[in-house]
């Protein structure tokens, strides 16, 4: 059922239009829950939801900070290479990262340095 919520969820994301409407709503709780979710299929469409609304709203890209979901994105850059969330994950954080120093900083600190 959590995954035909994700899926559902997903396709309404992917639709530009309702982009403004799915963030007054309050999606990006229910991304990041998706996003943390044990299960990989759901992972991965709570990631292409979050790639899909920050890539195009400056409202998404800031709630990822105040929502803290560096620290999940992180996890799934970093995920074994079949993880299929972690590309997307890795791709959202390069973006987000663009117009939050904050959020750059994190990458930095839990990706870059550690492996200098």
């Amino acid at each position: 059922l959590a995954r035909l919520g994700a899926e559902t969820l997903g396709f309404i994301c992917s639709d530009d239009r309702l982009h403004s409407l799915t963030l007054k709503a309050g999606v990006m709780e229910s991304i990041k829950t998706f996003c943390m979710s044990p299960d990989e299929d759901i992972r991965f469409w709570g990631v292409g939801m979050l790639l899909n609304l920050v890539i195009t709203q400056e409202d998404a890209r800031r709630a990822v900070e105040e929502l803290n979901f560096a620290p999940c994105l992180i996890k799934l850059a970093l995920a074994d290479r079949g993880e299929r969330a972690s590309k997307m994950a890795c791709k959202a954080l390069a973006f987000i990262g663009f117009s939050s120093t904050a959020i750059e900083k994190q990458v930095q600190d839990m990706i870059i340095l550690p492996m200098m």
